[in-house]
């Protein structure tokens, strides 16, 4: 696991200088990689690379320069399949010296070009430069577990791992995308191949692109989910197959030279996980985070299941509040983001760091198998829409008014409060009933705080699938998946230089999944009822049975624990963002949540964390232009 940087310029400039420019983008990746530092420079082009030692300890360093074509490398990541790779290019005469992985992408591009993207199994981003072409070639993995941003303007390109790198260049300056910021507000995260920092965009998942001798830019893809789902396959051939896979799956995973270990929520993903794992490696840890308020509260789940497993667990109990969690959080995440699980995972990940340094996960099974509870939610809502719409509507009157008769601290007013909002999206298609579910915001509140106005929806969902659940995967494995979850864990893992792995986004599990028939999925408003009769088989009942839980924060109250940093920060931001926000609704916001009129901790804590962002954008960028 690394992390890498580079740039090709078309204008002669000093080569000193040079030098210096990537030495500055590599000190922005240091804690992507603690261990190694490596460079390459080559007329106007310069690579570079921050390493984390995981395979190959000794002799994986990097760039990796080729003997006889003299293409060069750097790459991010762990290839699973690294092993069957080498063997089929060893038996086609290729010599290989060293024993990483990153050999094998190097000698794999070499061979096949980039057929090669599709055979890997893994996570990755890398960078080839072929100086007998003078073409620079990056690809990204299947579902973008690793990052890869750019910039291509005239006379330069560049590309990083951190968006923090490509800002060092003296080249790259500080601007927003103002375009950006309402979908950032909107979704807590920003989505696809954009960024908020102008000209900065990053490469989509599955996809390669190449720059040519001509300074052109082309951008393919290689791979995408696609649903063809096995009509006749039943649970017990499910079971079979996902039985047969999942000790090699696990078993690739564990393949290191330094400690592994895992996360331990109370859900079956992790637990099929850290069964197997277990068992193959009795000296298997695990951690999880547990909190003081038993609504929020999993870690006894975590510890019946470690008890189960016989592995060895450990439990943290996250109290922290946000002044002291904020500093970590603005070394891990590059771009806003207001997901208040990012929190707690940012704590295990400093606490798993100080045991291992790969952590497996569970990520990846629930946009594959169908664990969210807002898939039933949508099927629900097809059969309310046949309700006529004065009856929606007086129902919503109603639970408006049981709910104003509870203060907005009460555990009943925010149920009842998430259901009228639910009913709300109850209006219009289907699918853009889904898309709106993940916002955060609606266009009117957008309004009410921006300076430019909205007009048109930020997101659409267009089905191509012939069955509603299997659009609803399609759409998540493609937007929210990349876009939330694996930022949320490459950024708090990476944070503390911890490598973590997903083998539910093996491709081997992968491909399974997008044979199974949505109704091995959900049967019976049983949500991921496929892994549930494999761990109905291998773990106790009220493991296996459980409904999905998650990393939750009591936002609202943890905000108001911090109620003057959140004031002072807010405050602050709007003083110097007046060209971007109305502050006078922002005030209002803060004046209801701190006197406990309404909840509106996770709005409030997503512009906090763009100010907080932008201030440490803004001065870091200052300061480059000073030195």
């Amino acid at each position: 696991m690394c992390g890498i940087c580079g740039f090709i310029t078309r204008q002669q400039t000093d080569p000193k200088q040079d030098q210096l420019v990537l030495s500055a983008m590599l000190k922005q990746l240091i804690q992507r990689g603690p261990d190694d530092e490596g460079s390459y420079h080559q007329g106007q082009t310069h690579l570079g690379m921050r390493r984390l030692a995981i395979i190959d300890v000794n002799g994986g360093q990097q760039p990796l320069i080729d003997p006889h074509c003299a293409m060069s490398l750097v790459y991010n990541g762990e290839l699973y399949n690294y092993q069957s790779l080498k063997k089929n290019l060893v038996q086609k005469g290729i010599h290989f010296s060293t024993l990483s992985d990153s050999e094998v992408v190097l000698q794999s591009f070499i061979a096949v070009q980039e057929q090669c993207w599709l055979e890997f199994n893994g996570m990755f981003a890398a960078a080839l430069w072929d100086p007998n072409s003078q073409q620079l070639n990056l690809a990204r993995d299947r579902f973008g577990q690793k990052p890869l941003y750019y910039i291509h303007q005239p006379g330069l390109f560049a590309f990083a791992s951190d968006i923090r790198s490509l800002l060092a260049h003296p080249a790259v300056h500080f601007s927003v995308q103002t375009n950006i910021l309402p979908l950032y507000l909107q979704q807590r995260h920003v989505p696809g191949t954009q960024s908020l920092l102008q000209h900065i965009k990053q490469l989509a998942p599955g996809h390669y692109m190449t720059l040519n001798r001509n300074f052109e830019l082309s951008i393919r893809p290689y791979w995408s989910p696609h649903f063809m789902p096995d009509k006749a396959m039943d649970i017990e051939q499910f079971n079979e197959q996902f039985t047969h896979l999942w000790p090699n799956v696990i078993q690739r995973h564990l393949l290191s030279d330094v400690t592994v270990g895992g996360f331990l929520s109370g859900g079956i993903d992790s637990s099929l996980i850290a069964l197997e794992a277990t068992q193959q490696k009795p000296d298997f840890q695990t951690l999880t985070v547990g909190f003081t308020d038993p609504a929020f509260d999993e870690s006894s789940w975590a510890q019946k299941i470690a008890d189960h497993c016989a592995c060895q667990h450990h439990h943290y109990q996250f109290s922290e509040s946000l002044s002291s969690m904020l500093p970590l959080w603005s070394k891990a995440y590059d771009q806003p983001f207001s997901d208040p699980a990012a929190f707690p995972l940012l704590m295990l990940c400093q606490q798993a760091r100080k045991k291992m340094t790969v952590a497996l996960s569970g990520d990846g099974a629930d946009e594959l198998f169908a664990g969210y509870q807002r898939y039933n939610s949508l099927l629900l809502s097809q059969r309310i829409r046949m309700l006529p719409a004065f009856i929606r509507k007086s129902g919503k009157n109603i639970l408006h008014i049981i709910a104003s008769l509870f203060p907005a601290t009460h555990k009943t007013r925010r149920y009842l409060d998430a259901i009228t909002r639910r009913l709300n999206m109850i209006n219009g298609d289907l699918y853009e009933e889904y898309v709106n579910q993940f916002h955060l915001l609606d266009n009117t509140f957008l309004n009410s705080i921006l300076a430019n106005v909205i007009n048109k929806p930020l997101q659409t969902l267009t089905p191509s699938n012939d069955h509603t659940i299997h659009n609803l995967l399609q759409h998540d494995l493609l937007h929210w998946l990349p876009d939330q979850m694996l930022v949320k864990t490459d950024r708090a893992s990476m944070g503390v230089s911890l490598e973590t792995r997903l083998p539910f986004l093996d491709n081997e599990i992968v491909d399974l999944a997008l044979r199974t028939p949505h109704h091995l999925l959900i049967h019976n408003k049983q949500l991921k009822y496929s892994l549930r009769a494999v761990a109905s088989k291998v773990l106790p009942a009220e493991i296996s049975l459980r409904a999905k839980h998650g990393f939750a924060v009591p936002v609202d109250q943890w905000l108001r624990d911090d109620s003057e940093l959140v004031q002072e920060l807010i405050r602050d931001g709007l003083s110097h963002s007046s060209d971007l926000f109305h502050s006078k609704h922002i005030h209002g916001l803060l004046d209801q949540h701190f006197s406990n009129r309404h909840n509106h901790g996770e709005a409030l804590l997503t512009i906090l964390l763009f100010f907080v962002w932008h201030k440490n954008m803004s001065e870091f960028a200052a300061s480059k232009t000073k030195t």
